[in-house]
């Protein structure tokens, strides 16, 4: 089942490095600056010398608004962003379904897939845990398909 439900208010913030960023975002750092130069993502803080991350607070609410922008489907509840979740490309996103871009994107379509998040202005990922929900979803009605098969 999908969790839904906020982060904690009271939950501490922290800082996320560049490697966390690539991996969370799907974006490569020099498209992140890009983006930061346009006021299209959090600031980077400076922490010292060469060291650099982003508050998660600010990276998730981001997220979250990249969520909250998508239209309703597969998924009708909001969505609320936690601490672990993470972007996927659509590499990644076939790579796990073991699907094709086209299958998935007519899945999509007919709202039997999670929808993408429209997340750079030539980009779209995937929430990996509504995807991994998606395939937990499959398994359990195919278990069900097979013990309707087997009883019968």
């Amino acid at each position: 089942m999908l969790d839904t439900r906020p982060p904690s208010i009271g939950e501490p913030d922290r800082f996320v490095r560049t490697t966390q960023i690539e991996h969370r975002v799907v974006f490569s750092l020099m498209h992140v600056r890009r983006l930061e130069k346009d006021g299209l993502f959090p600031r980077r803080i400076s922490l010292g010398g060469r060291s650099v991350g982003w508050s998660l607070r600010d990276v998730l609410q981001w997220m979250q608004e990249k969520l909250d922008e998508r239209p309703r489907g597969w998924t009708p509840t909001r969505i609320m962003i936690q601490p672990s979740d993470r972007f996927i490309s659509a590499k990644e996103v076939c790579s796990i379904v073991a699907l094709s871009k086209h299958k998935i994107d007519r899945l999509e379509s007919h709202g039997a897939f999670p929808r993408r998040a429209q997340i750079g202005l030539q980009r779209v990922a995937w929430l990996e845990r509504e995807v991994q929900a998606w395939i937990d979803t499959v398994k359990i009605r195919s278990i069900l398909y097979f013990d309707e098969l087997l009883a019968s």
